[in-house]
């Protein structure tokens, strides 16, 4: 811990800290989601499950190097643990792989699952804090990476169901895409209790999302509105100057006349 730093000094560098790591924190969480997701909708070769890893303690000791450091600069440690449970959440899972009564593969996919649901909720608090009103861009991206994730999550759960409606990934994209946009057509749902919880999950990705793009749009033309009007009295005051010294000019050259006369 940092117990030799004033609490001024050291709420200033948690708050530098913050500000810093927020992009590429949001940009490692985003990069997370494949590194879960793929594992489990795909067969991987012994090599790319070794390059998938690498990958994934990489993100993981980020995670934990940025947990570490902002809860010794954090004014109130206790509270910042318990308001950012899904960074403390990001770093114990993977400990909890090795264990005895996490390997049969149906725990460890209830794991990864579980994992997914703790870095989308990590991403769905960044998002709204970093991007709250600008960024749409990386919000489409985000939220994006967050249906493809939440499909495969679905196709893994649902196939296995004798009476789904999505037993493969393209479906699942396919429900993605028509609950997302809040078409929802009706020919493909999710039967079980988790699919439908994803499900759900889904519907506030597509809220947030189209929440965002009407409030960028309306935000738009408030500041334009506002940058005109700001110009428009911007140009008034330069107006007045030039005018005020215009007139201290003559006034000048009135005293140098009389002084020379």
């Amino acid at each position: 811990m940092l117990p030799s730093i004033e609490p001024v000094r050291r709420q200033r560098l948690f708050e530098t800290v913050e500000r810093v790591t927020e992009i590429p924190m949001l940009i490692l969480a985003a990069a997370m989601l494949p590194v879960i997701v793929v594992p489990l909708v795909i067969d991987l070769s012994s090599g790319a499950t070794v390059a998938f890893n690498g990958v994934s303690w990489g993100i993981w000791a980020a995670f934990a190097a940025e947990l570490v450091l902002k809860t010794c600069l954090a004014p109130d440690r206790r509270r910042y643990l318990i308001s950012h449970w899904f960074d403390v959440l990001i770093v114990v899972i993977p400990f909890l792989r090795p264990l005895r009564v996490l390997r049969t593969a149906r725990l460890l996919q209830a794991l990864r699952l579980f994992q997914l649901a703790v870095v989308l909720s990590r991403l769905s608090f960044s998002w709204a804090r970093v991007f709250g009103r600008h960024g749409l861009g990386y919000a489409l991206l985000i939220g994006s990476a967050a249906m493809m994730a939440i499909a495969a999550g679905v196709t893994l759960i649902e196939h296995v169901e004798p009476s789904a409606t999505i037993d493969d990934f393209p479906t699942a994209i396919w429900w993605a895409v028509t609950t997302v946009t809040t078409v929802g057509y009706g020919d493909t749902a999710p039967i079980t209790a988790t699919g439908r919880v994803l499900g759900v999950l889904l519907m506030l990705v597509g809220i947030g999302v189209f929440g965002l793009f009407t409030a960028s749009v309306a935000s738009f033309f408030v500041e334009s509105d506002a940058r005109k009007s700001s110009d428009t009295n911007l140009a008034d005051e330069v107006r007045e100057l030039r005018f005020q010294i215009a007139d201290l000019r003559r006034e000048l050259a009135i005293a140098q006349d009389q002084a020379d006369g």
